[in-house]
């Protein structure tokens, strides 16, 4: 990966590193076209930003917004400039798939790079297995495994119950 891009797991398809970066404060709003509305407010509650109004997109923003052209199911194009953030996406598993980028990159703080990401799902499943037939595994372990995996784009999980 170029030097300053940040380390993401899986790696983008496409990543290109540019001049400057955006800081998200706690003021940051995350923006929103209507159909992404759940995974606006699921991501502006995991990382404690506010929310905008439906159709406002103030200034220096988190914006997901719908695009025209034809995108596979689960991609995105992402573009991290001075002004702010713009994810293009056509359906809902895009916007979430690009909202656990964004979380990604903010784990290194709240400076994030300006760059362009284009990704989409290389395979149709990524997994896990969890044997909780073989080593006890409490609910608690279990739900922050799933929230592990969708932090990193898994999409299915092999619970083995029983011999």
């Amino acid at each position: 990966m170029p030097e300053g891009t940040p380390d993401l797991i899986p790696v983008p398809v496409s990543m290109t590193r540019r001049e400057g970066s955006f800081t998200v404060t706690p003021d940051t709003p995350v923006a929103f076209s209507p159909p992404f509305r759940a995974e606006a407010e699921l991501f502006a509650a995991e990382v404690g930003l506010p929310l905008a109004k439906p159709g406002e997109v103030p200034p220096g923003s988190i914006h997901i917004i719908e695009d025209q052209a034809p995108l596979p199911p689960g991609a995105y194009v992402m573009t991290v400039s001075r002004s702010g953030v713009r994810i293009s996406v056509t359906g809902a598993l895009g916007a979430f798939y690009a909202t656990r980028t964004l979380r990604l990159m903010m784990f290194d703080g709240p400076a994030l790079p300006a760059l362009r990401i284009e990704d989409r799902p290389r395979f149709g499943w990524r997994g896990l297995m969890l044997d909780s037939c073989r080593h006890f595994i409490s609910l608690d372990y279990l739900y922050k495994t799933i929230d592990r995996m969708a932090l990193f784009k898994m999409n299915r999980l092999h619970w083995h119950l029983t011999e």
